[in-house]
């Protein structure tokens, strides 16, 4: 009888091992990145219905790694945009409430100065826009 020769592991299987690796070692962002990679996975298997192969957990995450460049660039886009600083307005409520009154109201009127103020200083044909 000879013995079963162990069938090489599937990407997705080294990537939960890597997960326990991190794990066990306390390493919190290894641990989180390799979660990120493997909720990607889990999410397009589910879609596709159907266990991905390793060329598919490759291209996913890929596309974490592509949109998390994306976000660097934007944040360091508004970085450099910010160096000279910015003013923060403080306003109760959330995400959702900032656009429906009474707090959308309080963020136009100071909108209105600012545009008013500004005008007193632009050329002519630059006041009506």
């Amino acid at each position: 009888m000879t013995p079963e020769v162990d069938a090489p592991m599937t990407l997705h299987a080294r990537l939960e091992a890597a997960v326990r690796d991190a794990m066990r070692a306390h390493d919190s962002r290894r641990t989180t990145t390799l979660r990120m990679a493997l909720a990607a996975a889990h999410n397009q298997r589910i879609a596709r219905g159907r266990e991905l192969t390793d060329e598919e957990v490759t291209e996913v995450v890929g596309r974490e790694v592509k949109q998390r460049r994306e976000s660097i660039e934007i944040a360091e886009f508004w970085r450099s945009k910010a160096k000279a600083g910015c003013e923060v307005l403080s306003i109760k409520g959330d995400h959702s409430s900032m656009v429906t009154s009474p707090r959308v109201d309080v963020i136009a009127e100071r909108l209105r100065r600012e545009i008013e103020m500004a005008s007193r200083h632009a050329p002519a044909e630059s006041r009506s826009e």
